[in-house]
């Protein structure tokens, strides 16, 4: 399962000058690069956390490096909790729902492949078609209503 984790440390985050890298793992991938402000909301991650001392962003219980297991666990178990359909509790349904989302908000195709650190556009294009068959079930719906 390709993917990746954030893995720089907190003092990474704290300097005016930052750069967020991020390690993926599985296949080779387009160069990643920030949609948000991922720099804003980490830093508040890091006043909001409590001092453990660690000088990992993401810590586990023990106050170690939360690795890729845990963190699968830990999302697997908020999405049950969010009461998310099974098929749909592992951390790559983030990456679908920023793509339909985008697509829905009708932006750049060749954008949202960038973004998604798609290799080929035929991978972005699969988010239109979802798109499209949203499309069609709204306006036969809207359809049904005035008949």
């Amino acid at each position: 399962m390709s993917g990746f984790l954030p893995t720089q440390g907190s003092s990474d985050v704290a300097t005016s000058v930052c750069r967020i890298t991020a390690h993926y793992t599985g296949r080779d991938r387009a160069p990643w690069r920030p949609l948000l402000n991922e720099l804003k909301a980490l830093r508040e991650r890091l006043r909001q956390r409590r001092d453990d001392g660690s000088d990992f962003l993401f810590t586990s219980q023990k106050g170690g490096r939360l690795d890729r297991p845990q963190f699968f666990r830990l999302f697997r178990a908020i999405a049950v909790e969010a009461g998310v359909a099974a098929e749909k509790q592992h951390p790559h349904v983030l990456k679908h729902s920023i793509a339909s989302h985008l697509v829905s908000a009708n932006v750049n195709l060749a954008l949202v492949k960038q973004q998604l650190a798609h290799k080929s556009i035929g991978s972005t294009i699969r988010y239109v078609t979802m798109s499209d068959q949203r499309a069609s079930k709204a306006t036969a719906s809207a359809l049904m209503k005035l008949y």
